[in-house]
């Protein structure tokens, strides 16, 4: 009797080691084609001292609000546009970017994604207004970059209606919410290839089509994204325990009847 139960107890193991490896090989990162920052909003930031108007001059990312109704549907808000690439650091100028509405003292993640077909490398800095203020050469990229570019609307996952919203500026919330600021993001994209082809080497490589994701954290421990995949696995998990259960009493059940039928042959 007892051979019986080491054999289903085993077998019990071995399932379970199986769930496991394959619960950690669904939790290993996808690092291909994305590149994130993470950074926490400062304190609400009234005094834009950069002499330009951010909020015409540069395209705004930001996130839906938790209340929004499609917060449930749509995590973050995406805003897909091309960016110049350059093959050496030293050429060309950065994007910039205006981060609006953020919550103070939130944590936030800014994620990039491009396609694999256009290899490309990018480096990513979050600075505050005030940060930009004081720094010559960040402010003068920044005036750069706007008097070089004339940014087009984003393309939004959702529609808003700007004539239906009040103009807002950093540091006052909607109807009297807790206090927003603003940051600047600056994006340096490089072409990370080599090709044979003389029309892409030459130099400026073609733009670079990205997709530019602002995603709150959650009481700061979490990207609010993530919260579909963490109930998924807790789901696959709470099913997988039951099932593994079941399993066991089957086995055991197996293994109780063999070794009677071998006990009565014997007798």
């Amino acid at each position: 009797m007892n051979l019986p139960r080491r054999a289903s107890s085993s077998a019990l193991h071995l399932l379970l080691a199986t769930l496991l490896l394959s619960s950690a090989l669904l939790l290993c990162p996808v690092q291909a084609n994305t590149e994130k920052i993470i950074f926490t909003a400062p304190a609400a930031d009234t005094d834009l001292d950069t002499g330009l108007d951010l909020d015409l001059a540069l395209t705004t990312l930001t996130t839906l609000a938790d209340n929004h109704a499609a917060a449930a549907a749509a995590a973050a808000l995406r805003t897909r546009t091309n960016l110049s690439r350059v093959f050496h650091p030293a050429d060309g100028h950065p994007a910039w970017f205006l981060l609006g509405d953020l919550t103070r003292g939130r944590r936030y993640e800014l994620r990039i994604c491009w396609s694999a077909l256009q290899p490309s490398s990018f480096d990513l800095d979050v600075y505050s207004t005030a940060a930009v203020s004081a720094s010559p050469s960040l402010l003068q990229s920044l005036s750069e970059y706007i008097d070089a570019s004339t940014p087009s609307p984003p393309s939004n996952t959702h529609d808003t209606d700007d004539d239906d919203e009040e103009d807002q500026t950093p540091g006052k919330g909607k109807d009297g919410a807790a206090a927003t600021s603003a940051m600047l993001l600056r994006v340096r994209a490089r072409a990370d290839y080599v090709s044979h082809h003389r029309s892409l080497m030459q130099s400026p490589p073609p733009p670079v089509l990205v997709d530019l994701i602002l995603d709150p954290y959650v009481y700061n421990l979490a990207p609010r994204s993530l919260l579909p995949t963490a109930a998924y696995l807790a789901g696959a998990a709470l099913v997988a325990w039951f099932l593994a259960q079941w399993i066991a009493r089957s086995l055991i059940s197996i293994a109780g009847s063999g070794g009677r039928q071998e006990k009565k042959k014997q007798s």
